[in-house]
């Protein structure tokens, strides 16, 4: 949409089609006069460097693989999502956070989510610190994102979470088998909101505006004649928007202890 409004027409090319080498995709876009190019997202054991003649292209890529070249990039802001997330539980009165996502999505984000989480854990008291439980999981193309049964009941039991923060698809058929029903006995923070309503509570990825801003980097690269890899490339980050629902509702506030007062002109 923001190509079309800017005047450019956006194609899509696919590295995965066979026989089809970097250098050949260079000869591709060069015959057909692109200049521009849009890295998309890739999976980490996808990131393997992207060999093209990048002296003819002014390019942008979405997140951070493959890592080879630097290019600039947009991506969301995850380790702010995530700390957003962690200052809105904390302040519905929550203390005891548990973390748990596949291994590959720390990775896939450069560790952004785990660097928001334990930026925020870091001012807990140390009982309430929960380690974060990764589980081994490829990728989302290949098999279940469902956390291990044994592992989860085990960190569960020995952490005693107030609420997780993970995705429902991660955890919700587990805490089925446990028993344990959403909020009454844990409550649930997604922290990849897909939607701008519903029932569950989150951080929702404005994903539109980073396609958006992509295509303006790029854009204002072509306009410049500015081409192949730059010697500076600049991260631009995309703020979350938090999604109230009913998975985290609000804790009372516990009741203020005694207070003392001293008498006038005496002694403690």
């Amino acid at each position: 949409a923001k190509a079309h409004e800017l005047g450019y027409k956006l194609e899509h090319f696919w590295l995965g089609d066979a026989g089809l080498s970097h250098r050949r995709m260079s000869d591709i876009f060069t015959a057909r006069g692109i200049s521009g190019l849009i890295v998309a997202s890739h999976l980490p054991e996808n990131g393997r460097p992207l060999h093209l003649d990048w002296t003819k292209f002014s390019a942008v890529k979405i997140d951070y693989y493959p890592h080879e070249p630097v290019l600039h990039n947009v991506t969301n802001d995850q380790r702010a999502i995530m700390r957003m997330a962690v200052q809105r539980i904390l302040a519905a009165g929550y203390h005891r956070i548990g973390l748990v996502m596949p291994r590959w999505w720390d990775e896939f984000g450069d560790l952004a989510w785990s660097a928001g989480f334990l930026a925020e854990q870091q001012w807990l008291p140390k009982k309430d610190q929960i380690p974060i439980l990764y589980f081994a999981e490829g990728s989302a193309v290949r098999g279940e994102t469902l956390v291990p049964a044994k592992p989860f009941a085990d960190w569960m039991q020995r952490y005693q979470p107030e609420v997780l923060l993970s995705l429902a698809r991660f955890v919700g058929p587990r805490l089925k088998e446990l028993g344990l029903l959403v909020p009454r006995d844990v409550a649930f923070v997604e922290f990849f909101h897909e939607s701008e309503g519903g029932s569950m509570t989150g951080v929702r990825h404005n994903c539109e505006r980073v396609g958006a801003l992509a295509v303006e980097t790029l854009v204002g690269q072509m306009q410049q004649h500015t081409f192949g890899v730059p010697e500076l490339p600049i991260t631009s980050l995309v703020e979350g928007t938090w999604v109230d629902g009913e998975t985290l509702p609000r804790r009372p506030v516990a009741p203020a202890g005694p207070s003392f007062e001293l008498p006038k002109g005496g002694n403690a």
